[in-house]
């Protein structure tokens, strides 16, 4: 009796592990159409931003831009500027925002509610290397040289810090792991899918320190994002990854938004150039 009742257990606890891992997903739609701002802001580049309407899920045809809106940029200072309309949904102003500053974004149109946002530009990454010469690698295909590269990272304490950079392999405990996959043929044994992305949580104020290898004589940056820009890029390149990659047991990816009464993203990323 006792080996019946062990035989049936064990066939009934794999079907309820499968049976709780399986998840409806409801998609609600007929929602009413709303503003979607998209603006990042960067020191080295004036401002712009674009906008449109957003479209039902069900709805394959193409967002629809608006040129007729107001956009007006803040500090905390009060009222800085108006953007101008450039056509098909494009903004721009004749201004290059500064680090360490906060702004907030306010856009109306026609009647709908404001939608409004807020960003502080970060400041660029403190940042040294030295890029080993004596240890090169070249592709059997092409004739890319690529050099290994010893990177620190000087982190800024006065302030939270979330860097990307565009890179696949490292050594760097402090890598988040959210998009690393095993690979057997790389030298440290797995891979992260098109950025490498860390902050300095548990290292504030410490340097970071990576070990990777770069291609040759060309420039390249790193990264260092607002908390908002964080999330979106990681968000998206999160449902990405859905999307390319064969997952039994994935989950729909919410793609990040810090818009008041609306869509789309309002952020800031300042760039460190680096080349070997």
């Amino acid at each position: 009796m006792y080996r019946k009742r062990l035989i049936l257990i064990c066939l009934i606890t794999p079907l309820v592990f499968f049976i709780s891992c399986e998840k409806e997903v409801l998609i609600e739609t007929g929602h009413p159409e709303k503003l979607c701002l998209n603006c990042i802001l960067n020191p080295d580049s004036l401002v712009t931003a674009s906008l449109t309407l957003s479209r039902d899920v069900e709805n394959s045809s193409n967002f629809n831009t608006v040129d007729n809106a107001t956009l007006e940029l803040y500090t905390d200072n009060g009222f800085h500027d108006t953007l101008v309309s450039l056509g098909s949904g494009r903004y721009q102003l004749n201004y290059q925002p500064l680090e360490g500053i906060s702004y907030n974004m306010v856009v109306n149109h026609n009647g709908r509610n404001k939608i409004l946002a807020t960003t502080t530009v970060p400041g660029r990454a403190s940042v040294s290397w030295i890029a080993d010469t004596t240890h090169i690698s070249s592709p059997a295909a092409g004739s890319r040289v690529f050099v290994r590269v010893d990177m620190s990272v000087h982190d800024n304490p006065n302030e939270t810090n979330y860097y990307w950079m565009n890179s696949i392999e490292t050594n760097a405990v402090f890598i988040d792991d959210f998009n690393r996959d095993i690979d057997a043929e790389s030298e440290y044994g797995y891979i992260y899918y098109y950025y490498l992305r860390f902050s300095d949580v548990g290292y504030n104020g410490q340097d970071m320190d990576l070990t990777f290898e770069r291609r040759s004589g060309i420039k390249w940056y790193l990264w260092s994002c607002d908390p908002e820009y964080d999330k979106y890029l990681k968000s998206t390149l999160k449902a990405r990854l859905n999307s390319e990659k064969d997952l039994p047991f994935r989950e729909p990816v919410q793609i990040y938004s810090n818009i008041e009464n609306g869509y789309g993203i309002f952020g800031a990323v300042a760039a460190t150039q680096i080349k070997f």
